[in-house]
C-alpha cells in the first residue's frame, strides 16, 4: 500500500503538458528494427497490486514488461482505472498509461499522442486527468511518454524511430481484453499531431484522427520560429540541406495524397506557436486531393485550445463517434 501511495503522489506532481504554450509503410522498412522483441510471457500475478483488488485489465502481449494500477476514481459517474505501463520498443523500455472504465467491457481505443519534445510535454497530472475524462465517455485511452526523456532512455527524434513507440502501443491495444482492436482512434496535440499524420501514412490500424495546433511543414515552423531550426531540429534531425528526406517525412503537407483516414483539424487563430495559416494550408491540401477531413478554427484560441477545452473535446469525441462502429457515450 505504501508503494502505491508513493506512485500516486509522484504522478500527481508531474508537470502539466496541456498548457504547453520517400514514403514508408512501416518503421521497419524505414530502417528501424522492430523484430528483436523478448518473447517471455508475463505471469498473471504481475498484473496485481499487493493489497488491492484484482485489476480488470488483463493484456496478453509479449511487448509488455509491467502493468500497475495507480488509482481508481469516479469521473462523471463512471469508475475509471488508471494504469502505469512499461513496454518494449526497439530494445528500450518505454513508459505509458492505460486509462479505462472499470470492468472488462470491450470499448474502442483512443490513442493520445503527447506534445513537446524530450522532457517538455510529457504526460503529467492534467494530461492523465483529461485521459480519464475521455475514458469515462466509453474509451480505452492509451498514451506513451515516448523515448528520450526523464521517463525513458533513448533519443527523441521528433518523428523518427520514436514512432515505433506509438506503433508498439497500437499492437498492445490489440491484445487488451477490454479493447476493440478494429476500432482505434488517435488524437495528437502539436508535435503529437505531426506524429498522428505520420502514423496515418504508416499504418492502417487507426480509423480516424484528430489534431490540434499541428504544424504541417517544418519549413513553415522555421519561418514563424526562426531559432527553432538551429536550437533543436538541426541537432536532432540533422542539417536540412544534407538530409532533406528526414524533413519531408515530418511534413505531412508534402505527402497529403497518402493520407487515407478521416482527419479533424482544430486550430486557434491566436496560436503563437503554429500560425493558423499553416493549418489552413494543410486543410486546402487535403481538399485538393479529395480527402475526408474537417477543419475548424477558434477565434482567440491558443496553441492547444485550452481556452476552449470543453468545445475542443466535444468536437474530438463527436468526430471519433462518427467514424467508429461503436458509439461512446456523449
Amino acid at each position: 500500500m505504501l508503494g502505491l501511495a508513493v506512485l500516486t503522489f509522484f504522478y500527481s506532481c508531474l508537470p502539466n503538458p496541456e498548457p504547453y504554450d520517400a514514403p514508408v509503410k512501416t518503421a521497419v522498412s524505414a530502417g528501424v528494427d522492430t523484430t528483436k522483441e523478448l518473447s517471455a510471457e508475463l505471469n498473471e500475478e504481475e498484473f496485481f497490486v499487493e493489497g488491492e483488488e484484482k485489476i480488470s485489465l488483463k493484456p496478453n502481449s509479449p511487448k509488455l514488461k509491467s502493468v500497475k494500477l495507480l488509482h481508481t476514481k469516479t469521473v462523471g459517474g463512471v469508475k475509471v482505472e488508471t494504469y502505469d505501463i512499461k513496454y518494449k520498443s526497439d530494445g528500450l523500455v518505454i513508459s505509458g498509461f492505460i486509462v479505462k472504465p472499470k470492468g472488462n467491457k470491450r470499448l474502442p481505443v483512443f490513442i493520445y499522442n503527447r506534445p513537446g519534445k524530450a522532457d517538455k510535454g510529457t504526460h503529467g497530472k492534467t494530461s492523465i486527468k483529461l485521459q480519464g475524462e475521455f475514458a469515462s465517455k466509453g474509451f480505452v485511452v492509451m498514451s506513451t511518454q515516448l523515448r528520450g526523456n526523464k521517463f525513458c532512455k533513448g533519443v527523441d527524434e521528433m518523428g523518427g524511430k520514436d514512432l515505433n513507440d506509438i506503433l508498439n502501443l497500437i499492437e498492445i491495444a490489440k491484445t487488451l481484453n477490454c479493447a476493440k482492436p478494429q476500432e482505434i482512434a488517435m488524437y495528437g496535440l502539436s508535435r503529437g499531431g505531426v506524429n498522428a499524420f505520420q502514423i496515418s501514412r504508416m499504418s492502417d490500424d487507426v480509423k480516424c484522427f484528430a489534431v490540434v495546433g499541428t504544424s504541417p511543414d517544418l519549413s513553415m515552423a522555421f519561418r514563424s520560429r526562426p531559432n527553432l531550426y538551429k536550437s533543436f531540429y538541426k541537432k536532432t534531425i540533422g542539417d536540412s540541406t544534407k538530409f532533406p528526406a528526414r524533413y519531408e517525412a515530418r511534413s505531412p503537407i508534402r505527402w497529403a495524397n497518402e493520407i487515407n483516414e478521416p482527419f479533424l483539424i482544430l486550430h486557434g487563430d491566436a496560436d503563437k506557436i503554429v500560425d493558423v495559416k499553416d493549418a489552413e494550408k494543410m486543410a486546402k491540401k487535403l481538399e485538393s486531393f479529395g480527402k475526408v477531413y474537417s477543419y475548424k478554427t477558434y477565434k482567440g484560441g491558443n496553441h492547444n485550445l485550452s481556452n476552449f477545452l470543453s468545445e475542443r473535446n466535444k468536437e474530438i469525441l463527436k468526430w471519433f463517434k462518427k467514424y467508429l462502429n461503436t458509439e461512446p457515450s456523449s
